[in-house]
């Protein structure tokens, strides 16, 4: 019996030494913002804030590293005054597709037959929108400023943007390769 739980114990000591680097727990400290936006592709977070911006209001991070097969995604979310929600509307007028309404990542995608764009899942939901997690709510309008899948499809891709809802002053930018 002893040699039993013994061996449990090391097992189980083992089993979670092995596995707590192989599927890190998201990052949500706002703090971190910095640090994790340099662990991702330059590329893909040029649009992204060096810093939380200094007039930003309740802001919500979120940061995946991504392992294995698990997408690596990274999120910021700021209320801004509606000064700098118009400023920053008016020079995305280059995105490569803009979506009025809410939706799931890839909700936009399988209506949008011409362009067939993915954006993202609602990482940075706070509690009381009372909304699904993974859908964004209806007034946000999604810009998509780039979007790649490879030469097979979307098996394997990246998608960068800015979510923004000029209802509640929400800015949210997202980058996420998959």
């Amino acid at each position: 019996m002893l040699h039993r739980r013994l061996l449990l114990k090391i097992a189980s000591v083992l089993f979670g030494g092995c596995m707590s680097p192989m599927f890190p727990e998201p990052v949500t400290n706002v703090r971190k913002y910095k640090r994790c936006k340099r662990q991702m592709p330059r590329s893909l977070v040029t649009h992204f804030p060096n810093s939380v911006p200094e007039s930003a209001t309740d802001p919500v991070f979120y940061y995946a590293p991504g392992m294995l097969q698990a997408s690596t995604i990274l999120q910021l979310r700021v209320y801004l005054p509606e000064r700098e929600i118009l400023e920053l509307t008016e020079s995305l007028e280059d995105a490569v597709a803009v979506y009025e309404g809410g939706g799931r990542m890839f909700d936009h995608y399988n209506e949008d037959q011409d362009n067939n764009l993915p954006t993202t899942a609602y990482r940075t939901a706070r509690k009381s929108d009372g909304v699904d997690a993974l859908g964004f709510p209806e007034h946000f309008t999604m810009y998509v400023l780039s979007a790649k899948g490879r030469q097979s499809g979307w098996n394997h891709g990246t998608t960068t943007g800015i979510g923004i809802s000029t209802e509640t002053n929400d800015v949210i930018y997202w980058a996420e390769a998959w």
